[in-house]
């Protein structure tokens, strides 16, 4: 009887657990390439709204108001339309590849979610705050 409990046993870690593992390490692997989705997302998205505000906010009150020097350079050299278009161009691209590269590196969902907090925190609260007190 424990012989043919011992074969049942084999046989079924052979045959079941494989299948149970396989699919443990597929809805892991999902759920990561869901969140790192989520988060590339987010910030393309969070690009594409400070664009916007720092365009309303550069048209109302002027390109010293920009706090990124290397942004307002590019801004007086080129013009604030051009400037922001091809830096967000470029964010949205590097985002894309540091997406990308997440299946490489298991660090780079806490890099992404970090970002995503920093940048609606350092980038679109203070264009929101400047902009309500500018127009109220």
């Amino acid at each position: 009887m424990s012989q043919l409990a011992l074969q049942i046993n084999n046989q079924f870690s052979k045959t079941f657990v494989p299948y149970v593992i396989q699919g443990n390490k597929e809805a892991a692997r999902s759920s990561k390439f869901d969140l790192i989705f989520f988060l590339g997302t987010s910030l393309v998205i969070l690009q594409i709204l400070d664009g916007i505000l720092t365009g309303f906010g550069i048209s109302l009150l002027g390109i010293d108001a920009e706090g990124n020097a290397l942004l307002r350079a590019l801004m007086e050299q080129f013009g604030f339309v051009a400037a922001l278009v091809i830096t967000k161009l470029i964010a949205i691209f590097l985002i894309c590849f540091v997406c990308v590269s997440a299946k490489k590196h298991y660090w780079i969902q806490y890099a992404l979610s970090s970002m995503v907090f920093f940048y609606t925190f350092f980038a679109i609260v203070p264009w929101m705050v400047i902009l309500s007190n500018t127009w109220c």
